[in-house]
């Protein structure tokens, strides 16, 4: 059994009712969107919140190898891999993100580079895999 510590935080009311009031908003839209909101109460914002911090801290680590610009290792993307696993078919991103079949295939097959318009489309029409998944760096 996994044990759980207690911490205790100390809130301004001004961040308590930005909190209450973000919750009841979101509960609001799921009922009228059918949406993906899971926080029903204040604690499992927070620790959502927290959750979530701590995956992007991790994933700045883990994307050292990306950010290393002097020297000759050029970035490559692992969207096709991506699709694969996650059963997209190239013809469908090409629907969904507006960018023509041609330059699908060549960005999935990295031989061209994505535009920063293009890399984006993309990554957000994969619904926003974690960029150290996604990228990569190989010697030329």
């Amino acid at each position: 059994m996994e044990k759980h510590n207690e911490v205790v935080i100390y809130l301004k009311d001004s961040v308590i009712t930005d909190i209450t009031n973000y919750i009841e908003y979101q509960k609001l839209k799921k009922l009228n969107f059918d949406g993906n909101y899971n926080h029903t109460n204040m604690e499992e914002f927070i620790v959502g919140c927290v959750c979530h911090y701590l995956r992007q801290l991790k994933y700045q680590i883990d994307l050292s190898g990306i950010n290393d610009l002097g020297k000759p290792y050029r970035l490559k993307n692992r969207f096709k891999e991506y699709m694969d696993k996650h059963g997209i078919i190239p013809a469908d991103l090409a629907k969904q993100t507006g960018i023509g079949a041609s330059n699908i295939s060549l960005i999935l097959k990295n031989k061209n580079q994505p535009s920063l318009d293009y890399f984006l489309r993309i990554w957000m029409a994969l619904k926003c895999p974690p960029l150290d998944k996604i990228l990569y760096r190989e010697e030329e």
